[in-house]
C-alpha cells in the first residue's frame, strides 16, 4: 500500500492558523466559521487519501508476524498506521484553505455557492458545497446571553478527476464565558464505503474521533486526544476494531519530541509494547523491543 501520500494529508492543522487555533475553543461564532472550514479541509483531504487507496486495493495492508512481538496483532499495526497517518500533519501544519464563490459552468459542480482549494505539499483538492439550513437561536436567562448556532453542508471532493460526495454538520453554542461546539464531516467512496470525523470542543478541551465504514460494517472507531509539552506533544488514542461482530480494544500514546523519532506505547492485556517511528521516504519504519523492525 502507498502510505506516503496518506501520511502527507493526515489530519493536518491547515497553515492560515497555528496549529493550537484549530484546537482551543472559539470565543466568537465568526472565529467559528474560520474554524469550521479549517476543520472541513483537514477532514477532506485525509479522509480522500485512504479513500483513494480502498478504491485501489479495496482492503487494508497485512504484515507478517512471524518475528513480530506476540503480542502486537495485525490490527494492532493498522491501528497505529492509521492513526500516524493522522498524526503526521497535524505536527507539521501542512495545509492550506482558500473558500472563494463558485464560478465553474461545469455539470455537476455549477451548483454548488461555494469552491474551497486545499493545498499541501504538490497537491491541490477542490470542494465544491453548499452550506444552508444556518439556524441562530439568542436566549437570555438570568442576564446570560445563550447563543446556539448550526448548519449543514453539501459538496463534493474533486480529487484527479474523481468525485467524493461529501456531507457536513457545524453547532456552536455559548453562554457567558463557557463555549461548546461539534462539527461532523463525512466522505463517501460510496454508500458502503466512507469515514465519518468528528471534533468537539468544550472550552478549552478538544476531543476527534474518526470512524472507518468498509463494505457496509464499521471496521474502526477511534477518538484520541492531543496535548501540547514543552519539547512535543503526546497524543493518546482509545481505539477498537470491529470483525464478524467481534469487538477488540486497544489503548497507545504517541510522543514526539526533539528528535523526528516518534514513540508509541501500546498498551493491552496489562502489558506494554514500546515502539518506535521514524518517517522515511514512503511511510514509517517501526522498530520493537526485541530488536525487530519494519517497514509500514
Amino acid at each position: 500500500m502507498k502510505i506516503k501520500k496518506i501520511l502527507l494529508t493526515a489530519l493536518a492543522l491547515v497553515t492560515l492558523a497555528p496549529a493550537t487555533l484549530a484546537l482551543t475553543a472559539c470565543k466568537k461564532n465568526d472565529e467559528f466559521n474560520l474554524n469550521a472550514k479549517n476543520v472541513y479541509a483537514m477532514c477532506a483531504s485525509s479522509s480522500v487519501e485512504y479513500l483513494k487507496e480502498l478504491s485501489q486495493s479495496n482492503s487494508m495492508s497485512t504484515f507478517a508476524t512471524a518475528t513480530r512481538p506476540e503480542n502486537v496483532l495485525v490490527e494492532d499495526i493498522n491501528n497505529i498506521k492509521n492513526s500516524l497517518t493522522m498524526f503526521d500533519n497535524i505536527i507539521t501544519s501542512g495545509i492550506s484553505q482558500k473558500t472563494t464563490k463558485n464560478t465553474s459552468s461545469e455539470v455537476g459542480l455549477k451548483d454548488y455557492n461555494f469552491v474551497m482549494t486545499i493545498t499541501f505539499e504538490d497537491e491541490t483538492y477542490k470542494m465544491y458545497y453548499n452550506e444552508f439550513n444556518t439556524k441562530t437561536r439568542k436566549e437570555i436567562d438570568d442576564e446570560d446571553v445563550e447563543i446556539e448556532t448550526s448548519s449543514t453542508l453539501e459538496g463534493v471532493l474533486v480529487v484527479d478527476g474523481v468525485q467524493y460526495e461529501v456531507e457536513g454538520e457545524r453547532e456552536f453554542e455559548e453562554e457567558g464565558r463557557e463555549t461548546e461546539s461539534s462539527i461532523e464531516f463525512i466522505t463517501y467512496l460510496d454508500n458502503e464505503n466512507y469515514i465519518v470525523y468528528e471534533q468537539s470542543v468544550e472550552d478549552d478541551e478538544v476531543q476527534y474521533e474518526y470512524t472507518i465504514y468498509k463494505n457496509g460494517n464499521k471496521i474502526q472507531e477511534t477518538e484520541f486526544e492531543m496535548e501540547k509539552e514543552r519539547n512535543g506533544y503526546t497524543i493518546e488514542f482509545q481505539s477498537a476494531t470491529f470483525d464478524g461482530g467481534s469487538k477488540k480494544e486497544v489503548e497507545y500514546e504517541i510522543k514526539t519530541g526533539k528528535s523526528d523519532m516518534l514513540v508509541i506505547t501500546l498498551k493491552k492485556n496489562k502489558s506494554k509494547e514500546i515502539i518506535t517511528a521514524v518517517k522515511t521516504s514512503d511511510g514509517y519504519t517501526l522498530a520493537y523491543s526485541n530488536g525487530f523492525s519494519e517497514n509500514i
